[in-house]
């Protein structure tokens, strides 16, 4: 995820060079790229900058919130289309992704305005959302952000509920796959060996869907 300018972050999500190296050492390619988070930020500032870096790291997909503020989101609608054709250009696919619960812009009417949709699993567990039926009405999703909610906690492992994971992919089975987890989604967070063990098996069970 790229950070905003005031973030601590910032610097190192930016630096191409940087994410590079780590896509050497591990072995591992960007697909996708998280726009950053901050509507205070318009998308006239931000836009240009990040389909370029998209483009310099080689990912195929970016990936934007919209704001809930009525007027703010109008005006990411009408930057989204006054760059749509030098995005199209540069081969870059912008995915709009669903936010969490309480939002206004939620559902399907409004998810399916958008030519490509990541779908957020948590983030419409946390709406109350009813996944399949939603999914079901949705020809647009892209990618999947793939993470449990317990009514909690969010961002939890998938293998905590198998059967609703394997349902969701069975709607969309073209879609790419993120696994979206949080540190305390596993049972020894200061055991790396046991982290590493439990993230095998739930990248496993995402493998196999």
């Amino acid at each position: 995820m790229l950070r905003g300018k005031d973030e601590t972050l910032n610097t190192r999500s930016w630096d191409v060079e940087y994410l590079k190296g780590l896509e050497r050492k591990n072995h591992v390619k960007i697909k996708t790229v998280h726009a950053p988070i901050d509507f205070e930020l318009s998308p006239q500032e931000y836009l240009p900058k990040t389909c370029s870096f998209v483009k310099e790291i080689g990912a195929d997909f970016l990936i934007m919130h919209l704001p809930g503020d009525k007027e703010k989101y109008s005006e990411y609608i009408r930057w989204f289309d006054y760059f749509k054709g030098t995005i199209d250009k540069q081969e870059i696919v912008i995915l709009i992704e669903n936010l969490v619960k309480n939002h206004p812009h939620s559902g399907p009417e409004t998810f399916n305005q958008f030519p490509n949709f990541c779908f957020d699993v948590s983030h419409s567990l946390q709406d109350h959302l009813d996944l399949i039926a939603v999914i079901e009405k949705m020809q647009n999703i892209r990618q999947f952000h793939l993470s449990y909610f317990d009514g909690q906690n969010d961002h939890l492992k998938l293998t905590l509920n198998k059967e609703l994971f394997k349902q969701i992919i069975s709607l969309a089975p073209n879609a790419y796959r993120c696994l979206e987890l949080k540190p305390h989604a596993f049972l020894s967070s200061d055991d790396k060996e046991a982290i590493i063990r439990e993230l095998k098996q739930e990248l496993e069970f995402v493998k196999n869907l």
